[in-house]
């Protein structure tokens, strides 16, 4: 179950991103929640994939600094997950 609610989040997020990236502001947020992969628990420094969507959404728009805020929580399972999204 785990394998398959990153891949839907992911497709949310980058569904989303795709037409809102061609937003015209100065600045842009993005909100990223989830568990520990999100948070990037075991990664070095900038190598998750919440810090390289965020490189790559600079480096491909160029409408305004795109700012991904990171509320993945460590510990939190796909359970907890839902239940945010439920809340």
């Amino acid at each position: 179950m785990r394998p398959v609610l990153h891949t839907i989040l992911g497709i949310f997020v980058v569904s989303a991103l795709v037409g809102w990236a061609h937003y015209e502001a100065k600045e842009k947020t993005i909100v990223a929640f989830g568990d520990s992969l999100t948070y990037g628990f075991g990664d070095k420094g900038d190598e998750g994939y919440v810090d390289k969507l965020e490189s790559v959404l600079n480096q491909k728009y160029e409408t305004g600094p795109i700012e991904i805020a990171n509320y993945g929580i460590v510990g939190q399972e796909t359970n907890g997950v839902l239940k945010q999204l439920e809340s």
